[in-house]
């Protein structure tokens, strides 16, 4: 007689458990969903159908342990190591920020910036984490450069992974660097094409540690979420870096920055005292916050030294 449980008693029983934490009507029951089509190597169409089949051991202790890493709030994402992003599939894990869905619109304000100029182009993406920034720009912009740089080594390893399975044949190139260091001006100088900088830098304030949800701060990297000077820090580098590369002769096209809606005022005026002649927009997030600043800036008669 087989006493293994049926696919439909664990989800079930899955379900049940996971609503202790749920938050939102019906989550326990489609995350339970998820967790056992991944403990089968299956999908959710498989688990629904095949509800009365019953589950191999190993994979039934696989189930469980997925459902206590998430019952202990651990991030969906991390714990079935995918995360969606704008049509494409991600890998990711506690090395990785999980890309969100409001960064979907930093990357479409870049794509329209990007488009701005036919090519050649070079897109230079700051701070890639999982690399889901730079893979779709590459994905849209395949002859033009893409460069990724993060200062995390095993961020880069994560992004490198995903560029592999996603792009294999025209990945973006990824540099180990911080902001506009050394190593990113001498990659640059391959490149003397309008150039259009994105980035999600680290822009939270540390008081913000206090309010966020436990599934961020004891799950995701600290590193990728959190800055100095009121979450501004890295942003106002970067802006007042690329005035520094501007001033050079290098023809920078126009910058994208992602940040946290309060920052508004001050990183408009930071970016305005910096980029006088340049065109600044605010983009709203879809519940209508300021999300991303961009500039699009005026070419010069600057000769590069």
């Amino acid at each position: 007689m087989n006493t293994r449980p049926t696919i439909k008693y664990l989800l079930q029983d899955a379900a049940k458990t996971l609503a202790r934490v749920a938050t939102l009507p019906g989550q326990a029951w489609v995350e339970a969903e998820l967790l056992v089509a991944h403990a089968c190597k299956k999908d959710r169409a498989f688990v629904l159908a095949h509800g009365d089949d019953p589950l191999p051991v190993t994979q039934t202790r696989t189930l469980r342990t997925l459902v206590a890493r998430r019952l202990a709030q651990e991030p969906m994402a991390y714990v079935l190591q995918r995360a969606e992003f704008l049509g494409r599939s991600f890998f990711v894990d506690k090395r990785v920020l999980i890309p969100r869905p409001e960064t979907e619109l930093l990357v479409r304000a870049t794509l329209d910036l990007a488009s701005q100029k036919r090519a050649p182009r070079t897109v230079l993406e700051i701070g890639t984490g999982s690399g889901a920034i730079a893979i779709t720009l590459k994905a849209r912009f395949p002859k033009d450069a893409v460069l990724a740089t993060d200062l995390s080594p095993t961020a880069l390893t994560v992004a490198k992974k995903n560029a592999r399975a996603l792009l294999p044949n025209t990945p973006p190139a990824f540099l180990r660097a911080h902001l506009l260091d050394a190593t990113v001006l001498r990659a640059l100088n391959k490149y003397p094409h309008p150039l259009v900088v994105v980035a999600n830098l680290p822009y939270l304030p540390f008081s913000d540690k206090k309010r966020l949800e436990k599934s961020v701060t004891q799950f995701e990297p600290s590193t990728a979420l959190f800055a100095k000077k009121e979450g501004l820090a890295l942003n106002e580098a970067l802006l007042a870096q690329c005035a520094t590369l501007r001033a050079t002769g290098h023809p920078l096209h126009a910058i994208a920055l992602e940040y946290d809606p309060p920052q508004t005022s001050t990183l408009r005026a930071y970016a305005q005292r910096l980029f006088p002649d340049a065109a600044i927009k605010i983009l709203q997030d879809d519940c209508g916050r300021d999300r991303v600043l961009t500039l699009t800036i005026p070419q010069t008669s600057y000769r590069r030294s």
